[in-house]
C-alpha cells in the first residue's frame, strides 16, 4: 500500500513539474513516464484559475467590507451628489494596490492562459515565476562555463588546416563554429566538404577544436552552404576519386584526346577534365605498323616528368571498344593509375601501358599523329611549353635519330 502511494505521489509530482517547467526541462522530466504535460498544464490552469478567482473575490470583499460603514457615514455628512460612487471606486482601486490582490489576479490569469493554450494548441505553458529565475541561473552558469571554455581554448589565433592520410581535412580552430554541423556543406578553396566529427585536441599549451571534414562531390545535394576563406595546406589534394558504379574513367594522352577520334569508337564518352600524370614522360616510342613511333606514357622515377591528357567517362562495357584504338594485346595492357586535375583533385583512371621491352627510343612519329597531339594540347589548354615540345618533335622520315 505504501509503495503504491509513493508511486502515485512520484507520478503526480512529475506531472506538476512537467506542467510548470519550460520545454527542455519539461521533456527531460516526462521522458520515459506516462505523463502528458499539456493535460497537467490544463488541469493546473483550471484549478489555479478557479482558486485565484475565488481568492480575489473573497479578498476584495474582505478588504472593502470594513470600509463600507465608514463610507455610509461619509455619505450622510456629504452634501455632494456622486460622492459615494467616487469613494467606492477609490476603495476598489486601493484594493488592487495590495500585494495579495496581485497574487490572486496572477493565479486567475495564468489559469485562464493555460486553459486557453491547451484548447488552442494542446501545449503546456511554463510557469513564469519558475522560468525567469531558472533562465537567469542558467545564463549566469553559462557565462561561467563560457569563460572557462575560452581560458581552455586560449587566445584568438588563425585556424590551422592539416590533412590526413585518408584524404580528410582537419581544421584546428580556437573557437567553436556554430554553423558547422553534419547537414552543412563547407566550401574551402573551391572544394566542398562535410563534417565527419568534432573533438578537442591539444594544441601546444592550449586546446583546439578539431573539425574533421570529408570531401564530397560538387554535385551532391547542398542543404546549407558555408563559404570560408580558408586555404588547404600545401600538398592537400583530397581523397582520390573513383568512377561511379557502372562507369570508368579513361586517361587519354594520344589522339583519343580529340573528341572526333574517340567518338568514332565510343560515341557516348563524356569529357570529365584535363589532367596530368606525374612521373611519366610522353615519348613516341610505341612501334607502329609502318615503322613509325606512336605516343606512349613511359613511367620514370622523375616527379618532374608529366604527361598531360584528358579524362573521359564511359560505361564499363565500352572499354572493349578502345582495345583497337590503344592496341591492347600481349605488349600493351590496362593499368589503374592516379592523375590530378589543375585544381589538385585526384582521379583513379584506366591507362594504356606499353611493356618496356617493346619500346624503341629511335622511333619517330608520323606528321599526322604528332599534329593530332598538338591540336589536342592547344584545344584543351595544356601548358604552352608542353604543346611546343610536341610540335618540335622530329618526324618519321626526317633523317636518322641522334
Amino acid at each position: 500500500m505504501l509503495a503504491t502511494i509513493l508511486t502515485y505521489c512520484s507520478w503526480a509530482a512529475r506531472g506538476v513539474l512537467s506542467a510548470l517547467l519550460p520545454a527542455p526541462e519539461r521533456d527531460r522530466i516526462a521522458a520515459g513516464h506516462p505523463i502528458s504535460p499539456p493535460d497537467w498544464s490544463c488541469a493546473l490552469g483550471a484549478i489555479g484559475g478557479l482558486v485565484g478567482l475565488m481568492l480575489y473575490i473573497d479578498g476584495a470583499l474582505g478588504y472593502m467590507g470594513p470600509l463600507g460603514g465608514e463610507q455610509a457615514f461619509l455619505l450622510l455628512d456629504s452634501p455632494k451628489p456622486g460622492f459615494g460612487r467616487l469613494a467606492g471606486i477609490m476603495t476598489w482601486l486601493t484594493w488592487h494596490l495590495q500585494p495579495e490582490a496581485w497574487l490572486y489576479m496572477y493565479l486567475a490569469l495564468m489559469g485562464l492562459l493555460r486553459v486557453v493554450a491547451f484548447a488552442a494548441t494542446r501545449q503546456a505553458v511554463a510557469e513564469p515565476a519558475i522560468l525567469a529565475p531558472l533562465r537567469a541561473i542558467q545564463w549566469l552558469g553559462g557565462r561561467g562555463a563560457r569563460r572557462r571554455r575560452l581560458l581552455q581554448l586560449g587566445l584568438p589565433r588563425p585556424d590551422r588546416l592539416l590533412w590526413e592520410s585518408g584524404g580528410n581535412l582537419l581544421v584546428l580552430s580556437c573557437r567553436e563554429k556554430q554553423d558547422w554541423d553534419e547537414l552543412t556543406t563547407i566550401k574551402i578553396a573551391g572544394r566542398f566538404y562535410r563534417l565527419i566529427d568534432v573533438a578537442d585536441r591539444q594544441d601546444g599549451r592550449s586546446t583546439a577544436i578539431a573539425y574533421r571534414l570529408g570531401e564530397i562531390e560538387s554535385t551532391d545535394v547542398v542543404r546549407k552552404l558555408v563559404k570560408t576563406d580558408l586555404r588547404p595546406p600545401p600538398g592537400h589534394h583530397g581523397a582520390s576519386k573513383t568512377a561511379p558504379a557502372g562507369r570508368l574513367w579513361y586517361f587519354a594522352f594520344g589522339p583519343t584526346m580529340l573528341p572526333a577520334t574517340l567518338h568514332d569508337e565510343v560515341p557516348d564518352a563524356r569529357f570529365l577534365c584535363v589532367a596530368r600524370l606525374g612521373s611519366h614522360a610522353l615519348r613516341f616510342e610505341k612501334p607502329a605498323a609502318d615503322g613509325s613511333g606512336e605516343a606512349a606514357a613511359v613511367a620514370t622515377n622523375n616527379p618532374s616528368d608529366i604527361t598531360w591528357g584528358v579524362v573521359w567517362q564511359l560505361d564499363e562495357g565500352q572499354l572493349e571498344n578502345l582495345q583497337d584504338l590503344e592496341r591492347i594485346g600481349p605488349d600493351c595492357h590496362w593499368q589503374d593509375v592516379e592523375v590530378g586535375d589543375v585544381d589538385g583533385r585526384r582521379y583513379v583512371v584506366k591507362l594504356a601501358v606499353v611493356d618496356r621491352q617493346v619500346l624503341d627510343s629511335k622511333l619517330r612519329p608520323q606528321r599526322g599523329h604528332r599534329d593530332q597531339l598538338v591540336e589536342a594540347a592547344r584545344r584543351h589548354g595544356f601548358p604552352g611549353i608542353y604543346a611546343g615540345l610536341l610540335a618540335a618533335a622530329p618526324l618519321h622520315g626526317d633523317g636518322p635519330a641522334c
